[in-house]
């Protein structure tokens, strides 16, 4: 490619209800999401973009969506974040008096959660069983403590692997049929 050539980058965005929502405030976005887990079709439709970052609508698109940075901390996405990153931050403290293993292997987890979309509720789903089905009975003393660690990571591993959660699946329920004192013999 020659440097005199000019070209285009194009966007393709896809924002759904659930994204359209999290820009909005919390107490406008709720009724919105209430509504679209009411009737089902709402929570499905999706308005697909392509975005020309040359063009003049492109660009206005984009810098309108920039110029909303400074309204972030009214948003529901940032209540529901904030809400998540304090209940992560609660179980790392919990784990911490336990094992020092099992905090770091509980603080990996926030690597489940990313993207926006399918990849963003995908990744919470995930990041939620493995934190009621692994970590929650952990901090309770199932499996035992120098076990836990152990078990935060295979979930986090198989939750990884494919993104359709048949390894998280299947990881969660070894872990939670293995008796506990096979567990404490390996």
């Amino acid at each position: 490619m020659c440097s005199n050539q000019i070209f285009t980058v194009t966007e393709f965005l896809k924002p759904g209800v659930d994204e359209l929502c999290s820009i909005l405030p919390t107490w406008l976005a709720r009724p919105v999401l209430s509504l679209a887990r009411r009737f089902r079709a709402l929570g499905r439709a999706h308005y697909g973009m392509a975005v020309n970052s040359r063009s003049v609508s492109g660009y206005l698109r984009f810098a309108l969506l920039a110029s909303l940075g400074p309204f972030r901390r009214g948003t529901y996405r940032f209540r529901q974040e904030q809400d998540a990153i304090e209940a992560w931050l609660r179980l790392i403290v919990g784990a911490a008096t336990h094992s020092g293993e099992f905090a770091i292997e509980i603080a990996e987890c926030a690597g489940l959660i990313k993207g926006y979309g399918d990849t963003h509720r995908r990744g919470s789903a995930n990041y939620d069983a493995i934190a009621a089905r692994v970590i929650a009975p952990a901090l309770a003393g199932d499996p035992p403590a120098g076990r836990a660690a152990d078990a935060v990571a295979s979930a986090r591993a198989a939750a990884l692997l494919d993104p359709d959660g048949e390894a998280l699946a299947k990881c969660l329920a070894e872990l939670e049929r293995a008796p506990a004192h096979a567990i404490a013999a390996e």
